[in-house]
C-alpha cells in the first residue's frame, strides 16, 4: 500500500513538470532578473491561457537636416557685359573667393603698384588707400636728379612716377586688359585718394581695355586744383562701372590725344572746379549710361572729326545742362536735365549787308570734290564776317597727295602722337597793310604762323609763311590757296583749298 502511494506521488510530480514545460516559459537562472510575473485565472472548466503584452510602435528619430548652402551673393552685371568682382557690402568681402577668380588682392599702396601688368586683375580690400603716402616716399629716396615739373621715375615696365609741381602722381602705362575694383559694390567703401593738388589720381597712358569698378576717387582736399582725378591720352576702351569722383579735381575724367571708346556706367562724377569731364581731340565715342553729373562748373568737349559725345538716362545739374544747352554735336537720350544757368547769347544782325552764306545752315559733309570749280572772284578769300578784324577758314579735310590718303580734320595722330587739324584767316586789306600786302595768320597742328599774302591770279593768292620761332617745318615757305565752290548751285558755300608742301587741305 504504501509503495502505492509513492508511485503515485511521483506520477503526481511528473505531470507537473510536463505542465511548467508547456507554458513557454524557460526555466530563470540563478541570479538574473526577469519582468513581472504573468498571473493567469484560469476561467472554470478552460485551460488557463497567458496574457500577452502589447507590441509597442518604435519612436520615430528625427532625420538630422541636411545644411542649406547660402548662395554666395553674385556681383552685378552691366550693359557691356561687365560682371562686378564682387557683391554687397565690405561684410561680405571676401578675399579667398576673389582669389580663386584669379584676381590679386591688395591691402596696401605698394600691393597695388607692384600688382599691375598687362592682363592683371586686381582688386582693393574695402578701405581708404592714399597713394601719396607711399608714391611721396619712394620719390624722396630716390637718386632722380630732376626733382622739378615733369621728373620722372620709372618704377617698373609698366608704371612711373611723375612730378607734378606740389608731389607725384602715378602712371600706368602701355597696359591691356588691366581691371581695378574695389571690394564692394557699396563704392565708397573703397577709395583711392591722393595729397598733391596738381597731380591726377590715376593716370593712364597708352592702355586699351581698361576696367574701374566700385571705387571712389578724389583729392584728400577740396577747393581749387589743377589737377584731374583720371586722366587718359591715347588710350582706348576704358569703361567705368559704379565709380563716384569727386573734386577738387579739375575735371573728373580728362580724355585726351586720341582717346577713344569711353564708357562710364552707373557712376557720379560731382564738385569739380571747371567740370566733369574734359574731352580733347578724341578719335571715338565717350558715352554716358545711368550716371549723375552734378555740381561741377560744366564740361569741356572740344569735337573732332571722328569724336563723339553722349548721355543716355543721365542726371545732368544746371552747369552740366547749360554747357550742352546749343550743342548740336553731343546727343542726351531720355536725361533728366538742370536749369539753364545765365541768358541766352545774342548774335549779331548783319540784316541786308551780311553774306549770302551767314547764318544759313552749312553741313560741311555735303562736300562733293567732283563739284567743285574754282571761283572767279577774289572777295571769297577775305569775305567772311565772323570776325571784324580777320575772315576764318576751318579745316574739314586733309589729302595726302603721295598716298591719295584723306584725313577728316580736326583729328589725332595717334602714331605721331600730334593734333591734325588747319585753321587761317585774312585780315581785309587797309592802309595798314606791310608793303601794300593784307595779312594772315596760319594755325597747323601746333604751329602756328604769320604773314602777308597776294593775289597772284584771278583764282589764287600766295601766303608767304614767316619764320616760326620755335623752329616749325613750314617757316619761310610759300602756300598756295584757292576759293572753289559748286557753280551748278546758286549761293552754295565757298570752300578753300590750300597747298603746303605736298599735303592739300579743304577748308570753309
Amino acid at each position: 500500500m504504501f509503495k502505492k502511494l509513492i508511485s503515485i506521488v511521483l506520477i503526481l510530480g511528473l505531470v507537473t513538470v510536463s505542465l511548467a514545460g508547456c507554458s513557454g516559459k524557460e526555466p530563470q537562472t540563478p541570479g538574473t532578473e526577469t519582468g513581472p510575473e504573468v498571473t493567469t485565472q484560469p476561467t472554470q472548466g478552460t485551460q488557463a491561457q497567458p496574457t500577452e503584452e502589447p507590441t509597442k510602435e518604435p519612436t520615430p528619430v528625427p532625420a538630422t537636416p541636411t545644411p542649406t548652402e547660402v548662395p554666395k551673393p553674385e556681383g552685378k552685371t552691366y550693359e557691356d557685359g561687365f560682371k562686378s568682382p564682387v557683391a554687397g557690402s565690405k561684410d561680405n568681402f571676401d578675399a579667398d573667393a576673389a582669389k580663386a577668380d584669379g584676381f590679386t588682392v591688395v591691402t596696401t599702396a605698394k600691393e597695388f603698384i607692384d600688382a599691375i601688368r598687362p592682363g592683371a586683375k586686381i582688386v582693393f580690400a574695402p578701405g581708404t588707400y592714399n597713394l601719396t603716402d607711399y608714391t611721396e616716399g619712394l620719390w624722396n629716396n630716390s637718386s632722380v636728379e630732376d626733382i622739378e615739373y615733369g621728373g620722372i621715375l620709372e618704377l617698373t615696365e609698366w608704371t612711373e612716377l611723375v612730378h607734378c609741381f606740389d608731389g607725384v602722381e602715378l602712371k600706368i602705362k602701355d597696359v591691356d586688359g588691366l581691371v581695378i575694383s574695389g571690394g564692394s559694390e557699396v563704392r565708397t567703401e573703397t577709395e583711392l585718394v591722393i595729397s598733391p593738388r596738381y597731380a591726377a589720381v590715376l593716370v593712364f597712358d597708352k592702355c586699351k581695355n581698361v576696367e574701374l569698378a566700385n571705387l571712389t576717387m578724389g583729392h584728400t582736399d577740396t577747393g581749387d586744383c589743377t589737377g584731374n582725378v583720371v586722366d587718359l591720352y591715347r588710350s582706348e576702351s576704358v569703361r567705368f562701372h559704379n565709380t563716384d569722383i569727386y573734386g577738387c579735381g579739375v575735371y573728373g575724367i580728362g580724355a585726351y590725344n586720341g582717346s577713344a571708346d569711353i564708357h562710364v556706367y552707373n557712376s557720379k562724377i560731382h564738385d569739380c572746379s571747371y567740370g566733369a569731364i574734359d574731352y580733347d581731340w578724341g578719335m571715338g565715342l565717350f558715352e554716358f549710361i545711368d550716371c549723375e553729373l552734378v555740381d561741377t562748373a560744366g564740361l569741356s568737349y572740344s569735337a573732332t572729326a571722328y569724336s563723339k559725345l553722349r548721355f543716355e538716362r543721365c542726371t545732368l545739374g544746371d552747369w552740366e545742362t547749360t554747357a550742352l544747352m546749343f550743342r548740336d554735336d553731343v546727343e542726351h537720350i531720355d536725361c533728366i536735365e538742370g536749369e539753364m544757368v545765365g541768358e541766352y547769347p545774342d548774335y549779331e544782325d548783319y540784316g541786308d549787308t551780311a553774306p549770302y552764306w551767314y547764318g544759313q545752315p552749312f553741313d560741311p559733309s555735303t562736300f562733293d570734290f567732283d563739284s567743285m570749280e574754282e571761283a572767279y572772284d577774289d572777295e571769297y578769300i577775305a569775305a567772311k564776317p565772323q570776325y571784324d578784324y580777320y575772315s576764318s577758314w576751318t579745316g574739314y579735310m586733309k589729302v595726302q597727295s603721295a598716298t591719295g590718303r584723306t584725313t577728316y580734320l580736326p583729328s589725332y595722330d595717334v602714331a605721331a602722337d600730334a593734333p591734325v587739324y588747319i585753321s587761317c584767316g585774312f585780315r581785309f586789306p587797309d592802309d595798314d597793310d606791310v608793303d601794300g600786302k593784307p595779312e594772315f595768320y596760319l594755325s597747323i597742328g601746333e604751329e602756328y604762323y604769320q604773314g602777308t599774302w597776294y593775289y597772284d591770279s584771278v583764282y589764287s593768292a600766295v601766303l608767304q609763311l614767316n619764320e616760326n620761332e620755335d623752329g616749325g617745318r613750314y617757316g619761310g615757305m610759300n602756300a598756295y590757296v584757292s576759293v572753289y565752290r559748286d557753280m551748278d548751285v546758286e549761293g552754295s558755300h565757298p570752300w578753300l583749298m590750300l597747298q603746303l608742301g605736298n599735303d592739300v587741305y579743304w577748308l570753309y
